[in-house]
C-alpha cells in the first residue's frame, strides 16, 4: 500500500501537479467515484486528511452489502482508535500542549 504508484490528489483537479513532487502525476479526487478505487474486499488506501497536520488514515474495504432503501449513504460502518481534533480552539492549552 505504501509503495504504490496511484494516488488521487485534490490537487490534481486544481491544474497542480500535485502535493507531492516524486511518482507518477495525481489523479482527480473530483472525478473518481469510491467505486473506481475500492473494486473488491480487502482493498486498502492511506487517506491522507489534513497536508498540514498530516493525519493520516487507513480506509479498507470489508466487503459490500445491498442497498437500503432509505438508507444514508456512504456512511462509516467501522472506527477503529480516536480520531484526532480537525480544528480545535485556537485558546486550546492542552492541544498546544501536545504539538509541541
Amino acid at each position: 500500500m505504501h509503495d504504490s504508484t496511484v494516488r488521487y490528489e485534490l490537487f490534481a483537479d486544481m491544474g497542480d501537479g500535485g502535493f507531492m513532487d516524486d511518482g507518477p502525476p495525481a489523479k482527480s479526487v473530483k472525478r473518481t467515484k469510491v467505486g473506481q478505487v475500492f473494486t473488491a474486499p480487502g482493498n486498502k488506501w492511506q487517506f491522507l486528511f489534513d497536508y498540514g497536520d498530516d493525519h493520516r488514515f487507513i480506509v479498507e474495504v470489508l466487503g459490500f452489502g445491498e442497498v437500503e432503501a432509505g438508507g444514508k449513504y456512504p456512511r462509516v460502518t467501522a472506527r477503529k482508535g480516536k480520531a484526532p481534533p480537525q480544528y480545535p480552539p485556537e485558546d486550546d492549552e492542552d492541544y498546544e500542549d501536545e504539538e509541541g
